[in-house]
């Protein structure tokens, strides 16, 4: 009887199977003290592996979260304050000067105060941008965005110191006008408002929108989960290979517990559960203050800034005698801004501390 062989479909290929079988079998013939040998390389490199993982992953939630605490959202509230006080104070201004003569005493020192207030915050902005030493340990993305930040920021701000000197002098001379009883205090007034409009607000928004885009960022990589989850979930991968290492050696040296893998099992539970455990308790706070802190804080700015802006429009509009009627077509749609009614500031902000109040 004959057996024929069909080898049409080609050779077979055996090579993976040979090398497997050559590997077991070294592995098998290997002496008891050559397997833990092996077994112990295996276990360090799998726990250095992790720990730099997990180093990693601490490190950029940590930095992430540092340049959010430490520049980023001083920087958003020192252009939230300056755009305040400006408007603040361009509005009292306005104001002051309706009373005609001397301005009273309190409308005084309430723009010097405003003016003062506006140039202590952008000497704090100016030397927060100056030594930022938190963004040198961000991400690579996140350091090249805060460089391109700090450039644009450093500008704006030398635009706020360099103007508000030229801005106040307008009002001063439009002060000693009005004192005197020269129509021409009005002009000056009305260019002073134009600058402010024109060139302060507008530097100190761009600081603003900058930092917030910036402080989203960071927000984000403090508080995101991919890194984390990976972290725990290969941390657990190794405990896992921890215990079934100590099954092993329980099957072949009968010691029912091997201290050196029990204490490397506990050491890696207590990194695990204090970088999950630091991880939670930093994300809760960071997410409790956007939702209680920043996020209403710029919904009530928004509504205050644009309430003072109305204001100062209403005033220029009575000190105006040129017969422009910008002022008042400034007036009426920031009004219709402000609200209230649906998709206004007032209902954004109402929205927002009722939020705040219902997770208080």
């Amino acid at each position: 009887m004959t057996t024929s062989v069909d080898v049409s479909s080609g050779p077979v290929t055996t090579a993976p199977v040979v090398r497997r079988a050559w590997w077991r079998s070294r592995l098998e013939g290997a002496t008891t003290p050559a397997r833990l040998r092996l077994l112990l390389a295996l276990l360090i490199l799998l726990s250095l592996a992790w720990g730099v993982l997990a180093a990693l992953t601490a490190n950029q939630h940590a930095s992430a979260a540092a340049d959010v605490v430490a520049v980023s959202e001083p920087l958003s509230l020192d252009a939230e304050q300056i755009y305040t006080s400006l408007s603040d104070a361009n509005a009292t201004a306005a104001s002051a000067f309706l009373a005609g003569g001397l301005e009273p005493a309190a409308d005084r020192q309430r723009y010097q105060a405003d003016i003062t207030k506006a140039a202590i915050r952008i000497e704090a902005a100016s030397a927060l941008v100056g030594s930022s030493a938190a963004r040198t340990e961000l991400p690579g993305h996140l350091k090249n965005q805060a460089s391109a930040a700090g450039s644009a920021v450093g500008d704006d701000l030398a635009m706020l110191s360099g103007q508000l000197p030229a801005y106040t002098d307008e009002v001063g001379t439009a002060r000693a006008d009005n004192r005197l009883g020269l129509p021409l205090g009005a002009a000056y007034l009305r260019e002073a408002s134009a600058l402010l409009r024109g060139t302060l607000l507008p530097a100190a928004s761009d600081i603003y929108t900058r930092e917030s885009a910036l402080l989203t960022s960071a927000s984000a990589q403090a508080t995101g989960l991919p890194l984390i989850v990976i972290a725990v979930v290969a941390g657990l991968g190794l405990g896992y290979v921890l215990y079934r290492s100590s099954r092993w050696l329980s099957r072949h040296t009968h010691r029912v517990v091997n201290y050196g893998l029990l204490l490397a099992a506990l050491a890696g539970l207590v990194s695990l559960v204090w970088l999950a455990g630091a991880f939670v308790a930093g994300r809760g706070d960071l997410l409790h203050a956007q939702q209680q802190g920043s996020g209403p804080a710029q919904a009530f700015a928004r509504a205050e800034v644009a309430a003072l802006q109305a204001h100062a429009d209403e005033s220029l509009t009575l000190i105006d005698n040129t017969g422009d009627d910008d002022y008042q077509k400034d007036y009426v749609k920031l009004q219709k801004l402000l609200g209230p009614g649906p998709g206004t500031l007032l209902a954004a902000t109402g929205s927002s501390q009722a939020a705040s109040q219902a997770q208080a």
